[in-house]
């Protein structure tokens, strides 16, 4: 199977398989949250689900939930859980599995929330100054050629084996392809909520707070694109929420006078292009510096919100875009 390709940079991010995982009753309790659902433009190093960057970080990019688990609109912003925030919580100690990317239709993933909410779902977000993604809205792509035939093992890392799908279920990834805006710190990229609830006030959907501490860290593959050029690397941020790092729990408050930032941690790497798969343990995800104090200086995974990828135009001052083509292939805890 051929898939599109960008240049004059090609990108690939390493990615951990996630295998097939039994699920796990989750403890909740009645979402009761209401106040404002639209979190708008964070300031203090964050940006709005737009994409657009203040002149002191990187952005935070987000997505409209839709309770349909279809596609949702690219540029929405889903992390504001209005003033009501963490009423309803739940628990990934028996189940690793986040998504499979094999919906049969929309974008939904496939961990099992608590029962007082709904499954969260992939979005896009395209970064300011011009920035432009594809798919938009998001929808799930075709698997590019080559992925491992261990791919269901990531522990064994890539292999030599297989071809194509692989032989492995689900035979579709989260693909984005595009660039990012000219703007000063401008990034697109691609995400998802952990699970969210219907915000009583309407406007976009209340992130829920999920505890993985009894797990290590996050695993996927990630895929990325060979310019005609030949290889070339791309630096790709994978970004983790947690509740402190997400607006509307009463922790971090962008849109008040001298509100605190909100910032994810991060894990920035250099891939090359191909399949790779990868492990990230919660420990290696650090505060951006971007946000200074604002920002808490370690990510709390027995509180998780929202897991997302994306490519930045580091400059303050603006500049080129920076093209970008990816893959993400099978999310797990591990």
């Amino acid at each position: 199977m051929s898939y599109k390709r960008i240049s004059p940079v090609s990108l690939a991010l390493s990615i951990l398989s996630a295998g097939t995982l039994a699920w796990a009753a989750v403890s909740c309790s009645e979402s009761t949250n209401s106040g404002p659902s639209d979190s708008g433009s964070e300031s203090g190093g964050s940006s709005s689900g737009s994409g657009s960057s203040s002149s002191t970080g990187s952005s935070s990019g987000g997505g409209r939930s839709s309770s349909s688990g279809g596609g949702s609109s690219s540029g929405a912003d889903a992390g504001d859980a209005g003033e009501g925030g963490g009423a309803c919580t739940g628990t990934a100690a028996n189940q690793t599995l986040v998504d499979d990317m094999s919906a049969s239709t929309g974008t939904a993933i496939k961990f099992t929330p608590p029962m007082c909410a709904r499954k969260g779902t992939w979005f896009d977000y395209a970064g300011a100054g011009g920035g432009v993604i594809d798919p938009t809205p998001f929808k799930f792509s075709g698997l590019p050629t080559g992925l491992p035939a261990d791919a269901g093992e990531p522990e064994a890392g890539p292999s030599d084996a297989g071809g194509g799908d692989g032989g492995v279920p689900g035979p579709q990834a989260a693909c984005v392809s595009g660039a990012t805006g000219n703007a000063p710190y401008s990034s697109t990229g691609m995400g998802f909520n952990l699970a969210t609830t219907v915000n009583p006030d309407g406007g976009y959907d209340i992130p829920v707070a999920i505890d993985a501490h009894s797990h290590t860290g996050i695993e996927f593959w990630a895929w990325g694109a060979l310019t005609d050029a030949g290889t070339q690397t791309q630096t790709v941020t994978v970004q983790v929420y947690d509740k402190n790092e997400t607006p509307g729990f009463g922790i971090c408050d962008p849109g008040a006078s001298g509100g605190t930032a909100c910032g994810p941690s991060q894990s920035q790497q250099m891939y090359a292009a191909g399949w790779h798969a990868m492990k990230i343990p919660f420990s290696a995800f650090v505060a951006n510096p971007g946000y200074g104090d604002s920002n808490e200086m370690m990510l709390d995974p027995s509180t998780l919100t929202k897991i997302q990828w994306q490519v930045q135009l580091s400059s303050p001052d603006g500049g080129t875009p920076v093209p970008f083509d990816f893959c993400v292939y099978g999310v797990s805890f591990y």
